[in-house]
């Protein structure tokens, strides 16, 4: 039982890291975008 709900978790985690890593790129990826269109005036 306990090694099965490590294994469970074991599963999610890397499940986990992978959305993460998906994430830190969308946000890069966003960050550099706002930064070339950042001296337009009429951009919040």
């Amino acid at each position: 039982m306990v090694y099965h709900t490590f294994f469970y978790i074991q599963q999610n985690w890397q499940i986990i890291a992978e959305i993460a890593k998906q994430a830190v790129k969308i946000r890069k990826n966003f960050a550099k975008s706002r930064k070339e269109t950042s001296p337009t005036p009429n951009f919040g």
